[in-house]
């Protein structure tokens, strides 16, 4: 077991020096582990949730459902309209997905680098853990764009800021790139402490006075969340379908308190079982080694926890915006896109906790690997869930296609069991209805889960939008119930993720005999 140990010690000291020494070798690894986490998506022709309402549509209701949600000068609107119409669309969506979170990540371990906080290989680990740490998986959906634009243009806006010899140019530059990155209006409050850090470690650790005189200098980046406030409130606000859409109740700012502990220890997980042992681990390990360094005595000074602190105040104000809405951040669902700033915050808080409360080297390295490991694992196996999910949406439409009963008749509920689509979503109504459209080039039937069914009746969801645009109510008298027959493994799945790419092939979806679907009339 030592020989191990020094083994282990050796291997790990010897990719720190490399590390250190070539920031080449780091950035190659970084874009290694992140590929291998999420690099599945790039092969991934499937659409997901709201992509429905952007897939089937012209350019005037994109733009449309954009400008009702408050977009600042239709910028969101006028993007999907112009990416959608692209035959290769779809491949498009993913690719800049993909590099913005990518280039965000190499932003954040430049940073690190330039602030000196840690050694190099602590800022590899942090940076590393930004790209992997298993959230946001919303991320593949096409309607998410917007946000990894916003999320990318934050962190290239800080390294800029930190990079970039100062004058009006550059300066008027940044502002410029962090009043894009406003778009997101959870940045608002994440900004300022993310900032304000960066120019107390790169201009005046030690000094107030040049503190002080660096926010003057910074004057025009620092009001620029104001700006962008007062344009968007009062010029763009949100309008129609979405004039209520989030709509803030003061009541949730308790709520954000008292829910902070449970959201901060679920996003390590991504609901990986795995991913709950080795952080149940880690706590336990923390604990013991605190009250054994307390009892014993071997502290002579209480560590210094202050970026403990500030990486938990970080993440609260990443997830504050979305708590007061009442769309707190989820592991499952699409509500995995309120995780979107929570990463660096996660990772700056595990790595400060087990170097400043664990005293073994060999276990917090041994630790950090296995971490690693098991959030490489649950990316590479949601992203192949997601493949999956794909192919059971195509193998549904193909059925659709041939059952008589949904040729004849136009409303339909659907039952599966819990877990039958990956992230444990629900299918809303209208991916339903995009599949009924998909199958018989038009919009006159409505699919829903039971609670859903209201929504039949309402006629502003009958719309081209929402792919109901000459629907007619009609009583739902008929069931479908959707049952998985089989099982495709990760392996089995390879050859059809990379078929497309060798050749053009189009799979017969329907005799992978993935599921089967049973129509009872009520």
């Amino acid at each position: 077991m030592l020989f191990l140990e020094e083994r282990f010690n050796k291997a790990w000291n010897n990719l720190s020096e490399a590390i250190s020494s070539k920031h080449s070798l780091a950035i190659t690894l970084l874009v290694f582990f992140y590929t291998l986490s999420y690099g599945v998506m790039l092969v991934n022709p499937s659409i997901y949730w709201d992509d429905w309402t952007l897939i089937l549509n012209n350019q005037a209701e994109i733009l449309d459902t954009f400008h009702q949600a408050g977009s600042v000068w239709d910028w969101v609107g006028y993007l999907h309209s112009f990416l959608i119409q692209h035959p290769y669309s779809v491949k498009i969506y993913r690719t800049i997905t993909f590099l913005s979170y990518l280039f965000s990540g190499l932003c954040v371990y430049l940073c690190l680098i330039k602030l000196n906080l840690f050694k190099r290989h602590n800022s590899f680990v942090i940076s590393l853990l930004f790209l992997i740490i298993p959230i946001n998986q919303a991320r593949i959906a096409l309607i998410c764009l917007p946000y990894a634009l916003c999320f990318f243009s934050l962190y290239l806006a800080l390294t800029l800021n930190l990079y970039l010899k100062k004058s009006i140019i550059h300066e008027l530059l940044i502002t410029f790139i962090f009043l894009f990155s406003f778009n997101i209006p959870s940045t608002l409050p994440y900004f300022y402490p993310l900032f304000l850090g960066s120019i107390y470690l790169n201009d005046a650790r030690s000094d107030k006075v040049l503190f002080l005189n660096s926010l003057k200098k910074n004057w025009r980046i620092l009001i620029s969340p104001f700006y962008f406030f007062v344009l968007k409130s009062y010029f763009f606000p949100p309008s129609g379908l979405y004039s209520n859409y989030n709509r803030i109740d003061v009541g949730n700012f308790y709520r954000s308190l008292t829910m902070l502990p449970k959201l901060f220890f679920e996003s390590y997980t991504g609901g990986n079982e795995g991913i709950k042992f080795i952080i149940f681990l880690m706590l336990a390990i923390i604990f013991m080694y605190s009250v054994k360094r307390i009892i014993f005595k071997e502290c002579k000074s209480i560590p210094d926890l202050k970026l403990i602190y500030f990486g938990i105040v970080l993440f609260w104000l990443g997830i504050f915006s979305y708590v007061l809405v009442g769309k707190p951040p989820k592991n499952f669902d699409w509500d995995s896109r309120h995780q979107l700033l929570t990463s660096l915050s996660l990772s700056l808080v595990l790595i400060e906790a087990l170097k400043k409360l664990v005293n073994s080297s060999t276990l917090k390295r041994i630790l950090l690997v296995f971490y690693v490991i098991f959030c490489l694992f649950a990316n590479i196996q949601t992203q192949f869930d997601l493949f999956h999910d794909g192919l059971m949406q195509n193998a549904l439409i193909e059925q659709i296609k041939t059952n008589n009963l949904f040729k004849t008749h136009t409303s339909f509920t659907f039952d599966c069991e819990s877990g039958f689509w990956a992230l444990d979503r629900k299918i809303r109504f209208y991916e339903f209805s995009g599949f009924f459209r998909l199958a018989f080039n038009e919009q006159t039937r409505f699919g829903s889960c039971k609670s859903d069914i209201k929504i039949a009746k309402s006629q502003q969801y009958h719309s081209a939008k929402y792919n109901l645009e000459n629907y007619k109510y009609d009583p739902i008298n008929f069931k479908v119930q959707l049952v998985k027959s089989k099982h495709i493994s990760n392996v089995e799945m390879l050859p059809i993720m990379v078929a497309p790419l060798l050749y053009k092939k189009t799979t017969n979806y329907r005799s992978l005999g993935l599921l089967k679907i049973k129509v009872t009339q009520n």
